[in-house]
């Protein structure tokens, strides 16, 4: 699975920081992450569904 939605999302973050693209006054309103099967999908959507919902 994603290492935690938290390091997923604070990588992204640093590496836009890090390009000197400021993304902190727009609302993030959907993120894409590929993974290879539809039961990868599913079972990383469902993780990421108890993550969200705490």
């Amino acid at each position: 699975m994603l290492e935690t939605v938290d390091t997923f999302l604070e990588k992204i973050f640093q590496n836009l920081e890090s390009a000197g693209i400021n993304v902190y006054d727009f609302e993030l309103d959907h993120i894409c992450y590929r993974v290879e099967t539809l039961q990868r999908y599913n079972e990383s959507k469902k993780d990421l569904e108890k993550k969200l919902s705490c």
